[in-house]
């Protein structure tokens, strides 16, 4: 239990650490310059490279890597691996690497999505490896996580298609 409370505990903290690192300016620029600016990045000068947080973006996609582990952990503790787990995994790695590489403005999108629905996330799993939310009669929590987590997915999908047909 306490391996997986560290693992759980320890990703809620850098998922909350990324969101608070990277919230202002991300929020700032929305505002001030408009989704289209904060997908497409056409002032490269403000890209998210020349931002006090991009080592947070590097260290997104490293984690990507680490929470594979989340998967170890399933199947250790004899749970089913399901679909949307795995191909969660599988996406924002590759996503994250790809983005990464071609340094592309969807990869700051991508990362605040994933760390706002990773901050709940780990938090919730971790205060329920004690019971705390069975215990509160909140069972609808996992619901609510895949919903987020569906939305986050689609999302990702809109602004990488927004990104292809209108940045060019």
């Amino acid at each position: 239990m306490w391996p997986l409370l560290a693992w759980n505990g320890g990703l809620a903290v850098y998922s909350a650490m990324s969101v608070i690192g990277m919230w202002p300016s991300f929020w700032a620029r929305l505002v001030n310059a408009g989704y289209i600016e904060s997908v497409c990045m056409s002032d490269v000068e403000n890209s998210y490279i020349s931002q006090p947080y991009s080592k947070l973006l590097f260290w997104f996609i490293m984690s990507k890597i680490v929470e594979l582990g989340d998967t170890a952990f399933l199947v250790l503790r004899g749970k089913p691996v399901g679909f949307l787990h795995s191909y969660h995994h599988v996406a924002t790695l590759a996503m994250g690497y790809f983005e990464g590489v071609y340094q592309m403005s969807t990869l700051e999108w991508g990362t605040m999505m994933n760390a706002i629905v990773h901050s709940w996330m780990y938090t919730h799993y971790a205060l329920s490896g004690f019971g705390l939310y069975r215990a509160a009669g909140s069972g609808g929590g996992n619901k609510m996580l895949t919903l987020l987590q569906i939305a986050q997915m689609i999302h990702g999908m809109i602004v990488a298609g927004f990104h292809i047909s209108v940045c060019g």
